[in-house]
């Protein structure tokens, strides 16, 4: 964005005052007045500064009450014009008192704003159990072990590789290669079966080099179809003024400008993704599962064949699952489940502060409809792993209003296998049964998980009286070596912090005692 400025000689004005009267009849008066005009100035100027100041305080004061008498009653938009009246923002309100939220399907519809009334209302109070854990035909599960929770995969896999990059499609084909292996096996009579089915729906699909434009082009306008056409003539701004440079490039065509050289992984990875969701949408697909070609190797600690339990046992409101497992505070536990010898933790992830990587990710119903009209209100995009967990999962939804509680801008969740996350990374609500049941169970309070989701204090409150219960040993030896080892390291930093305070109160004690010498 450009500042402009134009200034007209008619509109011109000067900031030295005119005087109004003349000082004296003669030059020589006029010399020796002017000490003593300059005082009584400088006199007059200090009791006006004293009295602007005095001024400025008062209303800043005045300002200050008035905001925050306001700031719960309206809200202006990010995007709306300076000098613009303020937005008065929706106040949601509840469908029910909070006490009286006891199933997923109402907790769901607060978070979500989602008035319930009637027949719909009527089915949210009766949502049960199988809803949230759903069963399904037998010939949709492999038998080993005789327990029906490793699922046949139903659900089309993208595994993202650049074409023109050799060692990229391989790491690719290896991704392709451990599913398609891994939902053959053991299927019995039915194993080319499940091989042919897991082969066409794990695909390597192609993103665009931004390095290599105007060679991948094709690539990147299938990646903004969607875009244009809910606005036409949108001229976005972030990672997609790189692609506006291209094409105007005088160098070429298409061609990416040199000076974006060395952000053009980054243009060229938010691109890729969104060439992924267009696909999503472009097919119909209800769920997309998405993978960077180094997926295995990215923090994912989910067995591949626990993969299509995910979308099975996700959320009702779910617009995205992240797949890599995160050892930091995301949000509160949602459920768990049983495949197989392994246990799969879902939590929500709407809190993330930092974070970086889109190793692996689900993507369900109504994601593309509400990312595009993001990308429109945002103006653009940037680094898409950042800007997707920081700025889209972990930012509340700005167009309604705080009062009614948090709304998040997409619904985002994480789920990831093997032990689960410690109590003390956790915020929010937490059953007592968490890390000791190895059973399909959600939460066990909706309404306690509902009160920290939708206010922070209550999700800070949560997480900040198990980090004192971590810090003073409940944790030891449950939650796994690492967990152990976190909290020796700030053990060990704890003593050494109490120990320089003690020598910096030795220090100013001997330096106000009297000497002796």
């Amino acid at each position: 964005m450009s500042l402009t400025a134009s200034a007209r000689g008619g509109e011109r004005q000067t900031l030295i005052a005119r005087p109004t009267q003349r000082v004296s009849d003669d030059a020589a008066t006029e010399y020796f007045e002017a000490d003593s005009r300059e005082l009584w100035a400088r006199r007059r100027f200090f009791a006006l500064s004293v009295f602007t100041l005095l001024g400025a305080c008062l209303a800043c004061v005045g300002l200050t009450v008035d905001m925050l008498t306001h700031t719960q009653k309206m809200h202006v938009h990010p995007g709306a014009r300076l000098g613009a009246k303020p937005a008065h923002l929706p106040v949601w309100t509840p469908n029910l008192p909070l006490e009286q939220v006891n199933t997923p399907a109402l907790a769901f519809a607060e978070m979500d704003q989602v008035r319930l009334e009637g027949a719909a209302l009527e089915a949210a109070k009766a949502d049960s159990y199988e809803n949230s854990f759903p069963s399904f035909s037998s010939d949709r599960y492999f038998t080993v072990g005789g327990n029906r929770t490793r699922r046949k995969l139903e659900t089309p896999i993208y595994v993202i590789a650049v074409e023109d990059l050799k060692y990229d499609v391989k790491r690719a084909e290896g991704v392709k290669r451990e599913f398609v292996k891994t939902f053959g096996e053991n299927a019995g009579s039915h194993e080319h079966e499940a091989r042919d089915q897991a082969d066409k729906l794990v695909q390597i699909q192609y993103g665009t080099n931004a390095n290599a434009w105007p060679k991948t082009f094709d690539l990147t306008e299938e990646a903004l179809e969607e875009l244009k056409e809910l606005r036409p003539n949108a001229n976005l701004d972030k990672w997609f003024g790189g692609l506006s440079a291209a094409k105007s490039n005088k160098d070429g065509v298409g061609v990416l400008p040199k000076f974006l050289y060395g952000v053009s992984h980054h243009i060229s990875c938010l691109f890729s993704h969104m060439r992924m969701w267009r696909l999503h949408s472009k097919f119909k697909n209800k769920w997309t599962v998405i993978f960077e070609s180094d997926a295995l190797w990215g923090g994912i600690r989910m067995k591949p064949y626990a993969l299509q339990s995910v979308i099975d046992n996700a959320p009702a409101n779910a617009d995205v699952i992240l797949l890599k497992a995160r050892d930091e505070p995301t949000g509160q536990f949602v459920k768990q489940w049983p495949v197989e010898d392994e246990m799969v933790y879902m939590y929500s992830a709407n809190r993330i502060k930092a974070g970086c990587g889109l190793a692996g990710y689900v993507i369900g119903p109504k994601f593309t409809e509400k990312i595009n009209n993001e990308i429109i209100l945002q103006n653009g995009a940037n680094m898409v792993d950042a800007w997707l967990l920081l700025h889209i999962c972990g930012d509340r939804d700005t167009s309604v209003s705080p009062i009614g509680g948090r709304k998040n801008r997409v619904n985002c969740y994480m789920a990831q296998g093997g032990p689960p996350k410690a109590p003390h990374i956790v915020g929010g609500y937490l059953p007592e049964w968490y890390g000791k049941d190895k059973t399909a169970r959600t939460t066990d309070d909706w309404a306690k998980w509902l009160k920290a989701e939708k206010n922070d204090a209550e999700y800070n409150k949560g997480r900040m009286a198990r980090v004192a219960a971590w810090r003073s040993g409940a944790e030891l030896h449950k939650f796994g070596a690492r967990n152990d080892e976190m909290l020796r390291q700030a053990l060990r930093l704890q003593a050494k912090r109490a120990k320089a305070r003690a020598a910096a109160g030795e220090a100013a004690t001997d330096a106000a005692s009297p000497s002796t010498h």
